[in-house]
């Protein structure tokens, strides 16, 4: 009987650590779920994402070592303290939290960023990495009137007011287009030109569209200018050049670039202008980040400038 006592005692115990084990570690996924309904009840969400924050390329492999020290030291304190049923609940009551907050800490959501932008608010839930309910925030919010302008670096967005950055938060590379469009959306400005990104993130296909896409808007656009270049004697050379042996994206120091050339009848060339589309140096690479309407007018002030250059110097040519 004293045996069947101990051991229904220690399921109680068990199942009351295992309890006190969820409500410190285990919570916080439900508490982030009712949170996200809370601000889907007040304001109209635009987006919902999920970034795991583990650095790509790095496997973190799982070990048995915390799980197997803590079974052998709850058995040797059982074999000791065999005949005192209080001592060896005790034991059972901290093994299990033990083991409870271990398998708690390994889970993957431990590891997720989840961010929600509405039209008034940005809201993001850091990723846990094994805290408990009370340890840390488990969310941040910040009003998008906070901030006049962003930035891609690396990873995360970077949100400025004034060119102090005040905020920033992982993103998944995959969702860099839609950010862009949300965030003109909001009127939250682009801070520059060009993104800083991980190379690793993107296929080196995503880059060759880019440059498609660029090439496409910019003879658009010079089609535009043919009364101008006509008047000039010129007509244009245009097209994407790269110094990637190979063509490959991820070599060190690689650049790609538009090129326009402005050559006369007599096919001598005038001018000639660069506009850089992406140079990366190791794993680093600055993206330009502009996209539709933006494209079109970086592109128009570009050749725009190109043309003025041109009428410029002939005007110098005359007047001397």
């Amino acid at each position: 009987m004293t045996v069947l006592y101990t051991l229904g005692g220690c399921v109680g115990i068990a199942a009351i650590a295992f309890l006190v084990t969820y409500l410190c570690w285990g919570l916080n996924p439900w508490l982030q779920a009712r949170a996200i309904q809370s601000i889907r009840r007040r304001e109209r969400v635009r987006m919902v994402a999920d970034v795991n924050t583990n650095l790509d390329g790095y496997v973190v492999t799982p070990n048995s070592v915390t799980q197997g020290v803590t079974v052998a030291l709850w058995v040797l304190w059982t074999v000791v303290l065999y005949d005192q049923p209080i001592l060896i609940e005790m034991g059972v009551f901290a093994a299990v939290v033990v083991l409870g907050r271990d398998r708690y800490v390994r889970a993957k959501w431990q590891k997720v960023q989840s961010y929600l932008l509405t039209d008034k608010s940005l809201y993001v839930f850091p990723a846990r990495t094994g805290r408990a309910v009370w340890q840390g925030k488990r969310m941040e919010s910040k009003r998008w009137t906070e901030f006049d302008c962003y930035r891609f670096d690396g990873g995360y967005v970077q949100l400025f007011h004034a060119e102090e950055k005040l905020f920033q938060f992982e993103f998944n590379a995959r969702d860099i287009d839609k950010l862009r469009s949300l965030f003109s959306d909001l009127n939250v400005a682009r801070g520059e030109l060009s993104d800083r990104i991980w190379l690793g993130q993107f296929e080196e296909e995503a880059f060759y569209l880019l440059e498609d896409e660029m090439t496409e808007l910019g003879w658009n656009l010079i089609d535009l200018y043919r009364p101008e270049l006509q008047e000039l004697g010129l007509h244009a050379e245009f097209g994407v050049m790269r110094n990637v042996a190979g063509d490959r994206l991820r070599e060190e120091y690689a650049r790609s670039w538009l090129q326009l050339n402005l050559v006369d009848e007599e096919g001598v060339q005038q001018i000639s202008s660069l506009l850089p589309l992406w140079q990366s140096s190791g794993n680093i690479g600055n993206l330009i980040g502009v996209r539709g309407q933006d494209a079109i007018d970086h592109l128009q002030k570009w050749m725009s400038g190109v043309l003025r250059e041109v009428q410029e110097q002939r005007e110098e040519v005359v007047v001397s």
